[in-house]
């Protein structure tokens, strides 16, 4: 039996409001059909051979995670980095200090 939860993490692509596009890579999203891809990798996970564990690091080389299991840090790594990003709240304040919300016309 496995030492780590199981649970379906959504594929997850975000977009900035240039059209830039980010995400783990997934065969699950054709992303070609997207258009050109560039990629650059967020992390790895590579067995450490003096510790033997298999570590997450990130594009900067700080381990993020470890197991003895590959799995469990495949599993880690979608849980870590593949989630939605709330929507952002909308400000209902006024654009300025004297502005009223409008009321809608009684009949």
């Amino acid at each position: 039996m496995s030492d780590h939860p199981t649970r379906r993490v959504p594929h997850v692509l975000h977009f900035a409001p240039d059209g830039t596009g980010a995400g783990l890579h997934t065969e699950a999203i054709d992303l070609f059909r997207i258009g050109r891809l560039s990629v650059d990798r967020a992390s790895t996970v590579e067995f450490d051979e003096e510790s033997q564990v298999w570590e997450v690091r990130d594009f900067s080389g700080h381990r993020l995670f470890t197991h003895p299991s590959r799995r469990a840090c495949l599993d880690w790594e979608r849980r870590h980095f593949d989630h939605p990003i709330p929507a952002p709240t909308i400000n209902h304040h006024p654009l300025t200090p004297h502005s009223q919300p409008s009321t809608p016309s009684q009949p």
